[in-house]
């Protein structure tokens, strides 16, 4: 019964086709090009003749199954759009170049030719969100810089990583540490690889997955794991026995021009400057401070 059916709708359509002058392909006409039905409204069966760029079908006869699809569903298909602006159509291109026509003898559907490959299709392989304007020539410098030209490396993900740290420093109380330590120009450091901060050398440290002793959600600067004293620390039904301590870390931001930039220092109990001057330091849920940027180098030293 099925067949019956369409196959009656098929001769239907085939009629209205030819009797509104529209040919089926491998009928000639003068020098028309062969042409392929495109149904482009179902409401009054208006057909209307497009050159070979259809996907629907290779053969005729496909599109006229099609037309009876359309007939009973009310569904509408379209024309493959044509090849880009701009490049040639070519006949032996590969499935997912530019290039690449559909046509009845190299139909294509939403599976490409039938094995989900394409070959000549190069899909972006990398997703990000990089921000424009001065953010993207910051860079950090551990060491001190030699001049004032771009050194170091960009900022990972916003972060700095790259530092100088000299520590620990013995301190009386937890409580009051940042106090009990109080060295002279504590706000103008000038750290430099190979030299000592009253006796404490400054040594390299790298921000990184490696070396954080807890899952705190975040990279930080984990100066228990640089100065070997992560088991002292408190953990879940552990008791903590941690020395009251202080150390200091300093590193350079360089920027291509004077900008402002939001900077967020936090910590347990952390001081910092900017160039010499204060910075405040909100808790991680708080706003950061914006702050000033120099052109050229600028120093961040953090207690």
């Amino acid at each position: 019964m099925t067949n019956t059916v369409c196959s009656v709708l098929r001769q239907k359509a085939e009629q209205e086709a030819r009797r509104r002058g529209v040919r089926r392909r491998g009928e000639k006409a003068g020098n028309h090009q062969p042409h392929l039905l495109s149904i482009v409204s179902s409401s009054d069966l208006r057909v209307s003749a497009s050159p070979v760029q259809s996907i629907v079908s290779a053969v005729s006869r496909q599109v006229l199954f099609a037309a009876t699809l359309v007939l009973m569903t009310g569904a509408t298909i379209l024309s493959a759009p044509a090849a880009e602006a701009g490049t040639k159509p070519s006949a032996t291109a590969p499935l997912g170049s530019p290039a690449f026509f559909p046509s009845p003898e190299r139909p294509v559907g939403w599976r490409g030719d039938g094995s989900g490959r394409f070959p000549a299709a190069t899909p972006p392989l990398e997703w990000y969100r990089r921000p424009a304007g001065v953010f993207t020539s910051l860079r950090v410098l551990a060491a001190r810089p030699k001049g004032n030209a771009a050194e170091g490396q960009p900022l990972n993900m916003g972060a700095i990583r790259e530092w100088l740290v000299a520590g620990p420093f013995d301190a009386k109380d937890h409580a009051t540490a940042l106090d009990d330590v109080a060295l002279p120009d504590e706000a103008t450091l000038q750290a430099a690889a190979g030299e000592s901060l009253s006796g404490k050398p400054w040594t390299s440290a790298t921000i990184s997955v490696a070396n954080q002793s807890q899952n705190w959600s975040r990279l930080v600067l984990d100066f228990t794991v640089l100065y070997g004293r992560q088991s002292q620390q408190e953990w879940q039904n552990h008791p903590g026995s941690l020395e009251p301590a202080v150390a200091y870390a300093s590193t350079h931001l360089y920027s291509a021009a004077a900008t402002k930039v939001l900077l967020q220092v936090t910590g347990t109990k952390v001081r910092a400057w900017l160039n010499g001057a204060p910075l405040a330091t909100p808790s991680q849920r708080e706003k950061p401070p914006t702050v000033d940027l120099v052109q050229g180098w600028n120093r961040l030293t953090v207690k």
